[in-house]
C-alpha cells in the first residue's frame, strides 16, 4: 500500500522536520500543509494519515478532526502542551507527540500508527 502523509504545522520548519523524518524511515509521499489549508489539501487528495499540530487550531480543533476523519485518513496529533500526553480533550484515542520529539519518539509513533494500515488482509 502507498503510504501518504499530510503535515499541518504552523511551523514550517517543523513540518519540514516530520518530512525528512518520514521519508528516511519509510516508502511515503509527503505533503506539507498550513491549519488554514487543511480542508483543501483533504479534498484534492486522498491520506493514509495526517499529522496535526492540536495547537494550532484552538476551539476549532473537533472540526479539523471531523474532516480528517471523513476524509478515511488516521491521526496523529503534534503539540507544545505537555498537558496533552496522555490525549487531546475529546480525542483521546489518537496518539499524541510532544514537540520537540526524537527522531525515534516519532518513528515509534507513525510505526504504530501505520501497522494495522499496512497488515496484509486476512
Amino acid at each position: 500500500m502507498d503510504m501518504r502523509v499530510l503535515i499541518i504545522d504552523r511551523t514550517y520548519l517543523v513540518a519540514m522536520d516530520v518530512e525528512n523524518i518520514l521519508k528516511s524511515s519509510m516508502p511515503c509521499e509527503v505533503s506539507i500543509g498550513t491549519p488554514a489549508s487543511l480542508e483543501d489539501h483533504l479534498r484534492e487528495q486522498s491520506f493514509t494519515a495526517v499529522i496535526l499540530e492540536s495547537d494550532a487550531f484552538g476551539p476549532d480543533l473537533p472540526e479539523a478532526v471531523n474532516a480528517v476523519l471523513m476524509a478515511g485518513a488516521a491521526l496523529i496529533f503534534l503539540t507544545t502542551n505537555s498537558a496533552f500526553m496522555g490525549g487531546i480533550p475529546g480525542q483521546e484515542r489518537y496518539p499524541v507527540l510532544l514537540k520537540p520529539f526524537s527522531d525515534h519518539q516519532f518513528q515509534d509513533i507513525v510505526a504504530g500508527v501505520f501497522a494495522p494500515l499496512s497488515a496484509p488482509a486476512a
